[in-house]
């Protein structure tokens, strides 16, 4: 593992890595990396790059479970209680989001997925049949149904967090727009095809999670 200086283009190695390790993410000044523990065990594992003997296995999960959802400095998992959690990677406090009970898949027709998690928030998509409807959970207790969505051919997408710009605001996904694009052929003619432009807009944190719709749109 490296890291590359993007205005000068020079490279500092850090560490090597074995073939079972991959990098998942990074919280404060730890890089966070899923390990292949076993045949059926996976380790989300925390590498301090200034001391290689302080790494420290913060979850592990089985092959079969649901994979955990990794926010800004939080993990969502499904505990053995029923219930979505988020744990704070910094303080390892653990919270269970009990106000949405999750529901046995082999007594319904109900499917839940976690989408995004941030810290004291957890946004969840549930399918009944043909039915999808999307859920803002929080720490304090609360949950609201979300609806920050763009169509797609007449399906409903969220409004999808990309990165946090800084502590109060979110760039999103927020649709997209088709567009005629010159694509030549190989006889040296050309043709024009629709193609896909992403819109991106800037959102208050606060305003993304009670579905408000205020925010900077630009391409």
């Amino acid at each position: 593992m490296s890291i590359i200086d993007c205005i000068s283009g020079e490279t500092e190695f850090l560490r090597s890595m074995k073939l079972n390790e991959r990098i998942w993410g990074a919280f404060g000044d730890k890089i966070l990396v899923y390990q292949y523990i076993d045949d059926n065990t996976i380790g989300l594992v925390s590498w301090d790059l200034n001391d290689t003997s302080n790494d420290e296995v913060l979850f592990t999960w089985k092959m079969n479970d649901t994979y955990p959802i990794l926010g800004d400095g939080v993990l969502s998992y499904v505990g053995d209680d029923g219930y979505f959690h988020l744990m704070d990677l910094q303080s390892k406090e653990d919270i269970p989001l009990s106000q949405y009970s999750i529901p046995t898949s082999d007594i319904s027709n109900i499917s839940v997925t976690p989408l995004f998690a941030d810290n004291g928030h957890l946004l969840i998509r549930e399918l009944n049949g043909s039915e999808c409807t999307y859920f803002a959970l929080d720490t304090s207790g609360d949950i609201q149904t979300f609806d920050l969505l763009y169509d797609v051919d007449g399906d409903s997408e969220i409004f999808y967090p990309i990165t946090s710009v800084d502590e109060d605001h979110y760039l999103v996904c927020a649709g997209f727009a088709v567009q005629n694009e010159v694509s030549a052929l190989d006889d040296g003619s050309s043709t024009v095809l629709p193609a896909p432009d992403f819109l991106y807009a800037i959102i208050n944190k606060d305003d993304y999670w009670h579905s408000i719709t205020n925010y900077q749109s630009f391409e």
